[in-house]
């Protein structure tokens, strides 16, 4: 998925900038997206044995799950950090096209190498909380919980300062 947002926001921003339609963008990724979902219509669906127990089984787990309050928060803030995610991605190129007078191409490349960390970042992130988990008995949620809100933060005054501050500041 991070490989495709990466192609799709630098690819489609020069797409956009050489044709001066936003549609054709959607056309030249909507179109053969389509064309592997009919490919893959046709491909063997392997059935997976699945008992009424084993069934049973994995409600019964879901429903002992949600009853640990740690989980249910952290379900939640995963959710916000989505909606997070998805409105960066999202408004972040018009952002830096009208607050820097960027081409859809050029604000297209400068998300599209934003995103090259994130194929690292959960590894390294997985790694860091791994090591805190050792020393401290929460060091996982500690780890997220912390870096999660060091990241809104750094959003906020990202695009607080948007216009007035040099461009640099956002690679």
């Amino acid at each position: 998925m991070i490989v495709g947002c990466l192609v799709g926001m630098g690819v489609g921003g020069v797409i956009i900038t050489k044709t001066g339609d936003w549609k054709v963008a959607y056309y030249a990724f909507g179109i053969p997206g389509l064309v592997l979902s009919l490919v893959v219509l046709f491909f063997p669906d392997p059935r997976i044995k699945r008992s009424e127990q084993n069934q049973a089984k994995i409600f019964a787990d879901l429903k002992d799950l949600f009853k640990i309050p740690s989980y249910k928060l952290t379900s939640i803030a995963a959710g916000f950090y989505m909606i997070l995610a998805v409105a960066v991605q999202t408004w972040a190129i018009v952002l830096m096209m009208r607050a820097y007078s960027l081409t859809e191409a050029k604000a297209g490349a400068i998300m599209g190498a934003m995103i090259i960390p994130a194929l690292l970042a959960p590894v390294m992130g997985g790694a860091i909380a791994d090591r805190m988990q050792k020393k401290k008995p929460h060091g996982r949620p500690l780890y997220c919980a912390t870096f999660g809100m060091i990241s809104i933060v750094g959003y906020a005054i990202m695009f607080s300062i948007a216009g007035t501050a040099p461009l640099w500041m956002y690679l």
